[in-house]
């Protein structure tokens, strides 16, 4: 492997897993800042349980944390269809507190989302990621966990395209407990809610001339019917549709199969693929049209 690295040109990542003693050693600390100068990536490790038995610093790194370091090496100086495009993606379900440890959520995973602004940093684009839940990325993300926070979070983002791809919760609790709501033996519990403010319908309604709006809906019957009545309502430029209705696509999986609708209500389908091919698919398809 050393007689590789030593005849290799090209980056080098290196993300060392040890003991704590040995990672805290002065001369390896010595070797490493030798070989960050010479150009190496180092991942340093994570706290946490280390195999002898102690706690400390030594554990390996995330494995999407060093995935996502070999794209943004790979791709450093990204140069491709959205090069100087700005993106704005959202992802994930929101979620509506009920009191202070229970809330209203909904099953979708972020994958579709990260899958677009992966794809999206990757061809040039300057990406804004608004997700419902951390997660590391070489581009800027955002976190909003309810529909008002994320509502809020959007309108400070500047963006030339927006793919709308979170799951926002259609309503909230009217009356958020302060405290642990109890279980009274014998009697249910009442939960009033109110509409959520319409996201997709308000970044549509005051979007700018050369900003591009792309909704997606999750529908369990009807799903083309439904998807046209939406595109039409919303205002939206683009609608993608898929059926949450199938156990092999749609929330959680890995998969998917999408449909897309634009003003004219014109229709294109991308049969079922993996959700990373259907984001690079979507992308394609919005910046070509």
């Amino acid at each position: 492997m050393t007689s590789t690295a030593m005849a290799f040109k090209n980056p080098i990542i290196i993300a060392p897993a040890m003991n704590d003693g040995m990672w805290e050693n002065k001369i390896l600390q010595d070797n490493l800042m030798r070989l960050k100068n010479a150009g190496y990536i180092i991942i340093e490790p994570e706290e946490g349980f280390l195999a002898c038995g102690t706690n400390g610093k030594g554990r390996l790194a995330d494995l999407n944390k060093i995935y996502d370091k070999a794209v943004e090496i790979l791709d450093a100086k990204p140069v491709g269809i959205l090069s100087g495009k700005k993106i704005l993606v959202t992802a994930g379900g929101t979620k509506e507190k009920i009191d202070p440890v229970r809330y209203i959520t909904n099953n979708s995973s972020g994958k579709m989302g990260l899958a677009i602004a992966d794809y999206a940093y990757s061809k040039g684009a300057e990406v804004t990621l608004v997700s419902t839940f951390e997660v590391e990325k070489p581009y800027k993300v955002l976190t909003a966990k309810s529909a008002k926070e994320m509502f809020e979070t959007l309108k400070t983002v500047d963006f030339d395209t927006v793919f709308m791809t979170a799951a926002v919760g259609d309503f909230k609790v009217k009356n958020i407990s302060s405290q642990k709501i109890k279980k009274t033996d014998g009697n249910g519990l009442n939960i009033e809610l109110e509409q959520n403010p319409d996201i997709l319908k308000y970044l549509s309604d005051n979007k700018k001339e050369e900003q591009t709006i792309v909704g997606f809906c999750a529908e369990s019957e009807n799903l083309l019917e439904n998807a046209k009545e939406k595109i039409v309502k919303k205002g939206c430029d683009y609608l993608v549709a898929n059926d949450i209705s199938r156990k092999d696509i749609g929330f959680d999986s890995d998969e998917n199969e999408v449909y897309i609708l634009d003003k004219e209500l014109n229709i294109t389908k991308f049969d079922k693929d993996k959700k990373v091919n259907i984001a690079k698919k979507i992308v394609d398809f919005i910046w070509q049209n």
